[in-house]
């Protein structure tokens, strides 16, 4: 029989035994001398479990509100090249949804998922109810991809999502947001963001359909931060002028 001593008693169960009846003093010493004394103990350099690392966020860790107010997880793309754009129909930029459609008609049997995100954020672009914006892009604008609800996409109201795409930290610190409408986002299938164009590249851009081919082969890398701040592909900075939405 396992001969025990003190040491090989835990401290909490030491603190109860002090004050135990003799019938819980035997069960707790016949517990103690029947399990493993080195499952007790944390072995030296053995890392520390209680509180495990915060998983690393990619696309799946986020959801959007689909066009019917029902949640909408993003892990449903696990897998898949996703391509975030926030859109207003009433924007100089809303001929670029002809281009999406194309585009996502074009790859999708590739693994191209395009995500629109209305919002009304820059120069009011998407003023409308959600009824009326939804029977906008469907029934007169044809887009044959996914358009959410309508969403704040900065500021003190902007998605956890949006976030996610512009580099913001953990700490809710934030990156460089979305500054107009039809800012571009390609997501890898691995849920990482890999580039970020401006909204006056088109959907028909050479550089851009090339990012979104070699996105869907896993060729595209994430391009590095420029030095004194984060740019958009496109070497060009989205437009803030309320003149043009």
């Amino acid at each position: 029989m396992m001969r025990l001593s003190v040491y090989s008693i835990p401290a909490r169960l030491l603190s109860r035994i002090s004050h135990a009846t003799p019938a819980f003093l035997a069960t707790a010493l016949f517990f103690c001398g029947t399990c493993p004394l080195d499952a007790q103990r944390v072995k030296p350099g053995a890392a520390h479990t209680d509180h495990p690392a915060h998983p690393e966020e990619t696309l799946s860790s986020f959801s959007l509100v689909d066009s019917n107010g029902k949640e909408m997880p993003l892990s449903t793309y696990k897998g898949k090249v996703v391509l975030i754009v926030n859109v207003a129909s009433d924007s100089m930029y809303s001929v670029q949804l002809a281009g999406l459609s194309k585009l996502q008609d074009q790859y999708k049997d590739r693994g191209l998922v395009i995500i629109a995100v209305p919002s009304n954020d820059f120069g009011k672009g998407e003023p409308g109810t959600e009824a009326e914006i939804q029977k906008h892009y469907r029934d007169e604008l044809h887009v044959t991809f996914t358009v959410t609800s309508k969403s704040a996409v900065s500021g003190k109201d902007e998605l956890p999502l949006f976030t996610f795409l512009t580099g913001g930290k953990p700490d809710g610190k934030p990156g460089e947001e979305v500054h107009w409408n039809y800012t571009k986002f390609i997501v890898g299938r691995e849920g990482k963001v890999l580039a970020r164009f401006a909204p006056e590249v088109a959907p028909d851009d050479p550089d851009f359909e090339i990012a979104i081919d070699k996105a869907l082969d896993g060729t595209l890398k994430p391009a590095e931060p420029k030095k004194g701040g984060p740019k958009e592909a496109g070497d060009s900075d989205d437009d803030d002028d309320d003149g043009g939405a």
